[in-house]
């Protein structure tokens, strides 16, 4: 957008200022800017996600590849909060639905999941099945959920993070609801 370009355009002005000292302090706000407008951004389009969702597409969707290309996707991040990874994936689990609508889901939850391990842990990606249904499961060894506010983690905009938008866990429900799945969380406290 005609924000994020003129920054860019900024950036370059800076880098040609004979100055160094007043380089350096000017291009660390342009970074914050450019961060800033991105956190906007994604704010808004998970905004736009909870109150004009696109309809999901119908298609049978491996949920071992959309976990899979998920963690691959964090890969940095989990190796930089020290978090170790457990897959257990079994074969043939396909779901009617939308491959990027449930990489989302997968995305949310792995992001939930990081945030509560910020010294180290186990993620734990599963997927699975049976004659009836298909499953994906993500788990971690974070804190747990206290059990009086485990009826609200799914509202829009309820977050316990200084810096949520409490809309994450929110579109996970919607997406699933698109979906005529159901969420299940086993929790304990600690």
């Amino acid at each position: 957008n005609a924000a994020v370009l003129e920054l860019h355009l900024l950036g370059r002005a800076i880098e040609r200022l004979p100055d160094a000292a007043a380089r350096e302090p000017m291009k660390r706000r342009v970074t914050i800017v450019e961060s800033e407008i991105k956190r906007l951004e994604r704010l808004l389009t998970d905004f736009l996600e909870l109150a004009r969702p696109r309809a999901p597409q119908r298609e049978p969707v491996d949920l071992a590849r959309v976990i899979g290309d998920v963690v691959e996707l964090v890969g940095e991040a989990i190796a930089a909060h020290h978090v170790e990874l457990s897959r257990d994936f079994a074969s043939d689990c396909f779901a009617c639905g939308d491959v990027e609508k449930l990489k989302q889901v997968a995305l949310n939850l792995v992001v939930n999941a990081l945030d509560v391990m910020p010294d180290g842990g186990t993620l734990r990606a599963g997927v699975g099945g049976d004659a009836n249904e298909v499953w994906m499961a993500i788990g971690d060894t974070g804190p747990g959920v206290d059990p009086s506010i485990l009826a609200e983690i799914f509202d829009p905009f309820f977050t316990t993070k200084a810096a949520g938008t409490g809309l994450g866990l929110a579109i996970v429900r919607k997406i699933v609801d698109q979906h005529s799945g159901r969420i299940a969380v086993d929790t304990k406290k600690g």
